[in-house]
């Protein structure tokens, strides 16, 4: 997933290179004559630019000022680069400030270009299009033949409509087929309204979408990517909708990525914070995800907390098939938990787990307890190299 910071950078270049003019008015009224032969020398300038910086910096305060007709004019200027290594951040800025005006113009010009150069541009074109006119753009997506400059324009078109704050975009990606294409437009869209108008925003506009079968699966999914992000911006956020939605029957693994992200920070605080939570499956499951964090991030501490928790009933149904950690802790609870787990295969498969963790500490002492189950023979005798100690059992 892109960080913060390089989601906010895009924000910003964004603004930068014609949001500003674009949402201000869009077509400028030109007090002066355009002079194209000045605008045909700085888009050469511009495109000869270092910088992606410099050359918006350079080519941004033109395009501002220019109609659809100058951009037809000054279209072979821009091809009159490709040859020699030009195009790159001008070629983009020219193309995506123009179809904000004229996209079908646009659209019918780039159709010419070669096809490394349309790859270039095409996500700026649907990205400004569809702000204008997404019925218009999301035919011309799927009109793009090649499928790799599709997948492109799509992603394209999804930040622009995303900028735009049409809610429209949440119905189409609610009828996007489930999938690694959808969850990236997600992803994406959830981080333009968490970058420009805050967590709040984000989380205002995800609680409020559709609950009803079939788009109950869409808004599962649109929750616990929401709880991703605000688990990597603000944590303390992140657990207050971590608790709110446990109370509703969605987001399965927002409580997990909260507490597991948590755990790391303040283990106690998290156990005590999950354990006030309604008894549940996915509490369970949040408990277990980041009680095996913590262990992996502070192996002492963690062990013993669990020794002064005693024998506590909460803690047992998070341990089920998940023995493993829990013997590495504390070995003697794990052992009296896997006992009493009901289900007869649930049970086999934990002592299985808490006898290979216990051979690596004690083959003898495992040998017994496994023997005395009938599970000897499903978990071998640990490969110690010759003369290394074992550690005593718990």
């Amino acid at each position: 997933m892109p960080s913060l910071r390089s989601l906010f950078i895009i924000a910003a270049l964004s603004a930068a290179s014609f949001g500003l003019g674009y949402w201000i008015g869009g077509r400028e009224d030109r007090e002066v004559a355009f002079d194209l032969d000045h605008a045909a020398e700085v888009l050469l300038s511009a495109s000869r630019a270092s910088t992606r910086r410099g050359q918006a910096e350079t080519l941004v305060p033109v395009l501002m000022r220019m109609q659809p007709a100058d951009f037809e004019a000054l279209a072979p200027v821009v091809e009159s680069t490709f040859g020699v290594g030009g195009g790159g951040r001008a070629m983009q800025l020219f193309v995506e400030r123009w179809a904000s005006l004229d996209a079908p113009g646009a659209d019918v010009r780039v159709k010419a270009w070669p096809p490394d150069r349309r790859r270039e541009v095409l996500p700026g074109l649907l990205r400004s299009w569809v702000r204008v006119d997404p019925v218009a753009a999301l035919a011309a997506l799927d009109a793009v033949e090649d499928a790799n400059h599709r997948v492109l324009a799509f992603e394209g078109l999804v930040e622009g409509w995303a900028d735009s704050g049409d809610p429209a975009v949440w119905d189409y990606l609610a009828g996007l087929e489930e999938g690694k294409r959808r969850r990236k437009a997600l992803i994406v869209v959830m981080h333009q309204i968490a970058a420009k108008e805050g967590l709040d925003a984000l989380r205002e506009r995800v609680e409020a979408l559709p609950g009803e079968p079939p788009q109950d699966r869409f808004k599962n999914e649109a929750l616990n990517w929401a709880a991703d992000i605000m688990v990597r911006i603000d944590l303390q956020q992140a657990v207050a909708f971590a608790t709110a939605c446990e109370q509703g029957p969605y987001c399965n693994h927002v409580t997990t990525q909260a507490a597991i992200r948590r755990s790391t920070e303040d283990g106690p605080a998290t156990m005590a914070w999950l354990r006030s939570l309604p008894a549940a499956e996915r509490r369970d499951l949040a408990m277990y995800g980041a009680y095996s964090s913590w262990l992996r991030q502070d192996r002492m501490r963690a062990a013993e907390w669990l020794e002064t928790q005693g024998e506590a009933a909460d803690l047992a149904p998070m341990f089920r098939s998940r023995a493993k950690p829990f013997a590495r802790s504390n070995l003697r609870l794990a052992v009296k938990w896997a006992s009493e787990i009901e289900d007869p295969e649930l049970r086999r498969l934990a002592q299985i787990e808490i006898g290979r963790v216990w051979r690596r500490k004690d083959d003898v002492a495992a040998e017994r307890w496994l023997v005395g189950l009938g599970l000897s023979e499903e978990v071998p005798y640990s490969r110690r190299p010759p003369g290394r100690a074992v550690p005593a059992a718990d």
